[in-house]
């Protein structure tokens, strides 16, 4: 059998993450042998993997790093670890002519069959695909021509070397940018789609980061790079969901699954939605509301971090927060949603709210927490001693919906 070659490089730490990228790996391609270089990884989860990859006709082979060789890299971010060096090791402990890197903060979308079949000049040593922020290389998605990269049989010493650097600006990146300078072949953005950037490029106001995300279209490999990652307990950058889609699947789901579009979307269970732009951790009487409508997917956003009390709410497998939402999250709220609930005190966002009423949407209020949009025969305002009647009136409008 023919197979095809992914490397990996992890600790133990970030095993749910390796798994998450072998799986979405093996919705889409077939027959791979995948190279975990660690330092630490436990003999029996390689057995269990292999039980799984056994009926995938595909495999996963341990790979050893003595960790004293990475202890002196410099790690120039706090979400980084010294274990991202041992991707130099490489073309000498991965035996294939032809290997795909993916850092383990990836999923995979779809076929990567082409990165395999990668045709090199005689100077290229490896390809990878442009920042989406500045003109160098990112290094989370790397194919290595190990033919001509193991002509130098001290690499990955040479490179370590570079590594101890304290001044570089990226890590290994910056040492694979620099040592292989004019020797790297470009891949197209679609290989490596860097949706963890969002947040930092909407921070930076960097209008051209957004354009060059936005540019990309069916991304086949998807990177959360950055330190916005969808495992975090919130996270403002796209796909999220599509990450603990795949985080999700039982082994016996993967390689014959089809991957139906809905699935993807973790809240298909709900129906109906609600969404409540917030500059406050005060809304009226959402726990309640929260609780007599599980059937109800309630969506609340705040344009900055949220304090205990929202974030408590994630708590429900009904409510979905969004911290620091940025502008095409909100549109996307607002599009998605079938009720917009006015119940936060404090600020109102008139153009918002008028937006969704002009459009014959309704909008639900409290008595406490109304605001100035009373003249719209779609607004409508419930006394706070009555929050049943609230409940009652989205019932109504499922039933109205379900009529249609």
């Amino acid at each position: 059998m023919m197979y095809k070659t992914i490397a990996l490089v992890a600790n133990y730490s970030y095993i749910r993450q390796v798994e998450t990228t072998m799986k979405s790996v093996l919705c889409h391609n077939d027959d791979i042998r995948f190279y975990l270089l660690n330092t630490d990884i436990p003999q029996e989860w390689f057995s269990i993997m292999n039980d799984h990859l056994r009926h995938l006709n595909s495999k996963i082979v341990d790979r050893k790093i003595d960790g004293g060789l990475l202890i002196n890299e410099h790690i120039s971010q706090p979400h980084l670890d010294p274990v991202a060096y041992a991707k130099f090791f490489i073309p000498e402990k991965v035996p294939s002519d032809i290997v795909v890197y993916l850092d383990s903060d990836i999923i995979v979308n779809d076929s990567i069959e082409p990165l395999f079949q990668l045709s090199f000049s005689n100077n290229e040593a490896l390809a990878m695909a442009h920042e989406v922020e500045n003109p160098s290389y990112n290094d989370g998605v790397i194919v290595f021509n190990n033919i001509k990269l193991r002509e130098n049989k001290n690499l990955a010493n040479d490179m370590l070397k570079l590594g101890k650097d304290n001044g570089l600006i990226n890590g290994d990146q910056t040492v694979m940018n620099n040592y292989f300078k004019g020797k790297i072949k470009d891949l197209p953005s679609v290989y490596n789609f860097e949706i963890g950037m969002d947040r930092w490029a909407f921070a930076a106001n960097r209008q051209d980061m957004i354009d060059k995300l936005n540019s990309v279209h069916n991304p086949k490999v998807i990177h959360y790079a950055n330190d916005d990652k969808p495992w975090n307990q919130f996270s403002v950058g796209r796909l999220r969901q599509l990450w603990w889609y795949y985080y999700d699947l039982d082994w016996a789901e993967v390689g014959f699954l089809k991957m139906p579009e809905a699935k993807k979307n973790i809240f298909k269970k709900f129906k109906w939605s609600t969404f409540t732009l917030t500059d406050s951790q005060d809304i009226a009487h959402i726990e309640r509301l929260i609780k007599a409508l599980p059937e109800w997917h309630i969506q609340i956003a705040a344009f900055t971090p949220v304090g205990f009390e929202l974030a408590k709410l994630s708590q429900y497998e009904n409510v979905t927060v969004y911290p620091a939402v940025k502008k095409y999250k909100l549109e996307q709220l607002l599009s998605n949603s079938d009720v917009y609930l006015d119940i936060n005190y404090y600020q109102k966002f008139t153009e918002l709210v008028t937006g969704i009423l002009s459009s014959d949407r309704p909008v639900f209020a409290f008595s406490s927490s109304k605001g100035d949009f009373e003249k719209y025969s779609n607004y409508h305002i419930i006394s706070d001693s009555e929050v049943d009647k609230m409940v009652s009136a989205l019932k109504e409008f499922e039933s109205s919906k379900d009529l249609h």
